[in-house]
């Protein structure tokens, strides 16, 4: 006697979960590489309205980072854009 294995039925629910899934990988893979780009551009421009902008990308690129559970290079993206943003603007700007 063989073994066989039984699989369940796959529903319309089932699969509609799944695309779920990766529509929200795909979705987050796409903002990764946009903010990426948008990164190495700002990074070769050197004005202050640049920086503050590199400054965004790569808070949402930590953001982007905690969606993957990839806490140290958010920790990273996040120090970056702490200190960009701590040479460029006053003391107690929010």
């Amino acid at each position: 006697m063989g073994t066989e294995t039984v699989k369940p039925e796959t529903t319309e629910e089932d699969i509609t979960n799944e695309e779920n899934d990766n529509t929200g990988n795909d979705d987050l893979e796409i903002a990764w590489n946009c903010l990426d780009v948008a990164r190495v551009i700002y990074s070769r421009i050197e004005t202050s309205e640049a920086q503050l902008q590199l400054a965004r990308a790569q808070l949402r690129l930590g953001d982007c980072q905690m969606e993957s559970d990839r806490f140290e290079s958010a920790l990273e993206e996040y120090q970056s854009c702490l200190t960009i943003r701590s040479r460029l603007l006053p003391k107690y700007d929010r």
